[in-house]
């Protein structure tokens, strides 16, 4: 049974692994005439199924807890035919050691202003290289604190060029270079858009900061919730809307997709009927979801690129006006 991607492309299967983000959780609470607002905090992490837009493993700690912590959580989640994208504050000698030594496959972007390696070879003007990691004092030490072996690491960094931006390095493990092109691990790379796609869907449409409960038993219950119903609304999506929407694209001049908003919307009343056991005909629902999914498609638009319009200077006390 595969559990991350079941699409194989260039022998390795793609998820997106701990993209980590700050949750500002509000509770008000009014004594007499004085008001009090307490704020909580909290940091999330998940390993993110980018082809098929699934949470694999997601946790939910204390905002002190650090990125590189909760990625090595994730780890067993993974499996060596996998790939791993992550983003520059994933990028520790120790957590490379050790994905490497497991056998499991990394591609992590680095900080060229923390990364000598990373510095020299912009400088360098070379578009890929074979280097030669030695480890740290203090990467020695971590190593030694989590039983990492210590060896020197070979490894592969390429350049990735954006038109009218600065140049940036990625490093990875995937060191045959007849078999990944530099090309084709900075269209790799680009795949793990869909991750922030799902923070939106968690943060702004499921208001994961819309917390039922202040204890921690309450707010793991909505953090998890959140997912499990993210992940069905997703897995229903695909099920039951994938035939439909290749024969719409094919009659229609654009290429449409499905809302993802209004599935995840749809599927409260599933979850709903699965709780009280009131789901007698499975096909007659699930065909119903699938009938108000494809008549809710939306056009996609590809290769936008428009400066992000900043309507408030903080950040917005409100959520939005309608709630899934």
């Amino acid at each position: 049974m595969l559990i991350l991607n079941c699409f194989v492309c260039l022998h390795c299967k793609k998820t997106s692994l701990g993209e980590g983000t700050l949750l500002f959780v509000k509770y008000l609470s009014q004594k007499k005439i004085y008001l009090l607002q307490l704020i909580i905090e909290l940091g999330i992490s998940q390993v993110y199924d980018v082809l098929n837009s699934l949470t694999i493993n997601a946790k939910i700690q204390h905002y002190k807890t650090s990125e590189l912590a909760l990625a090595q959580s994730h780890l067993p989640f993974i499996q060596n035919t996998d790939l791993v994208l992550m983003d520059r504050g994933y990028a520790a000698f120790w957590l490379m050691a050790l994905m490497h030594s497991q056998g499991q496959k990394f591609l992590i972007r680095l900080k060229e202003n923390k990364w000598q390696i990373a510095k020299d070879f912009l400088a360098s003007g070379k578009a890929e290289e074979i280097i030669t990691i030695k480890p740290s004092k203090e990467a020695i030490y971590r190593c030694k604190e989590k039983n990492i072996p210590t060896n020197e690491l070979s490894l592969r960094i390429v350049r990735v060029s954006i038109p009218g931006a600065n140049d940036y390095v990625l490093i990875t493990n995937l060191t045959d270079v007849k078999k990944y092109t530099a090309m084709e691990i900075a269209e790799l790379y680009r795949l793990r858009w869909p991750v922030e796609e799902s923070f939106k869907l968690l943060k702004i449409r499921a208001e994961l900061e819309n917390l039922s409960g202040k204890s921690t038993l309450a707010i793991k219950q909505d953090f998890y919730k959140i997912i499990f119903r993210a992940n069905l609304s997703q897995i229903f999506t695909l099920a039951m809307t994938n035939k439909s929407l290749e024969n719409l694209n094919k009659i229609r001049k654009s290429k449409y997709q499905i809302n993802k908003t209004q599935a995840y919307r749809k599927t409260k009343k599933i979850i709903k009927m699965l709780y009280q056991s009131k789901i007698k005909n499975w096909f007659a629902l699930l065909y119903e979801l699938g009938h108000m999914l494809i008549n809710q498609v939306e056009i996609v638009r590809p290769n936008r690129s428009q400066p992000v319009f900043r309507r408030y200077s903080g950040r917005p006390a409100n959520f939005m006006a309608y709630k899934p």
